[in-house]
């Protein structure tokens, strides 16, 4: 027959084998390892063990096993419940190192650049105007779009490591805080490798992109001048040959060109064929002979 003196040390030494730590106290595995031991003692209790205790005394001894029970559930979702918020803290911390800064009002840049050239312009003084005012070697630098400096990225890591350490010591101790600090570190220096691969292909896809803008501004900017020159070119010959100017091989004016092209063919009306001269006449030709 068990004591209930004895039934009551037991469970409290039981509760008390793993003190945990002196600095950060109990982990959650600390707790459910006590509570696991304690409910363990009093399961070994058959009924003819405590078929002597008073009803009271009896009574006890089911709450305690109860509760003993509990605190194992309780162990392991404060366990759970610290794990994931340790592991949001990480992963937000990865996160952000895997960022980069945003590139719209650049990418926009760019394509400002390459319509360059693509306006309609009047003379060759509005296109060296927009030659002049036109940046062709716009470039991107990696730092500009990473965004995250060496300190930073130290910082990040110490954080997550910080982090994954303080989750790791309340879950399940010392040991727990060292592979929850190696766990931190491990994530945060993904993020950071993460971001500067994204911010490497972002930084070359760019540059590439504004060497081709700048190639199409100039190209446009030269067929925007070989216009103005046409046209110009045009206006030129117009006005030369309306002031009496030639054209062609035959030093024949352009309204001459024109006129002879436009004009319908008259009958003459009087031919002289040596002696003898042609008339025409209502109802036929009318021919007379004059003497030399």
């Amino acid at each position: 027959m068990a004591k209930y003196e004895d039934i009551m040390k037991g469970f409290s030494g039981a509760l008390g084998t793993y003190p945990g730590s002196p600095a950060f106290g109990q982990s959650f595995l600390d707790q459910y390892r006590n509570a696991n031991r304690a409910y363990g003692f009093l399961n070994n209790y058959t009924e003819n063990d405590l078929a002597g205790l008073k009803p009271a005394e009896r009574a006890n001894v089911d709450v305690w096993k109860a509760g003993s029970n509990a605190m194992r559930g309780e162990a392991v979702a404060g366990g759970v419940i610290s794990g994931l918020n340790g592991l949001a803290t990480i992963g937000a911390g990865a996160l952000q190192a895997s960022r980069i800064n945003d590139t719209t009002g650049f990418s926009n840049q760019i394509d400002d650049l390459s319509r360059v050239g693509t306006y309609g312009y009047n003379n060759f003084d509005e296109i060296a105007r927009d030659y002049q005012n036109t940046d062709f070697n716009q470039s991107i630098d990696y730092d500009d779009i990473r965004g995250m400096s060496t300190g930073q990225k130290i910082g990040n890591v110490g954080t997550s490591a910080l982090a994954g350490a303080n989750t790791g010591m309340q879950i399940a101790g010392p040991w727990g805080a060292a592979a929850g600090a190696v766990i931190g570190a491990g994530a945060s220096l993904a993020g950071i490798l993460s971001g500067d691969r994204k911010a490497k292909v972002e930084e070359c896809f760019l540059n590439a992109k504004a060497d081709i803008a700048s190639d199409m501004a100039l190209a446009n900017l030269n067929a925007a001048s070989e216009r103005v020159s046409d046209r110009m070119d045009r206006k030129g010959v117009i006005n030369a040959v309306a002031d009496g100017g030639k054209i062609g091989r035959k030093s024949q004016t352009l309204l001459q060109f024109m006129e002879s092209k436009s004009r319908k063919p008259r009958q003459r009306s009087e031919a002289t064929l040596g002696r003898v001269t042609r008339s025409y006449c209502n109802g036929g030709v009318k021919f007379r002979i004059r003497a030399k």
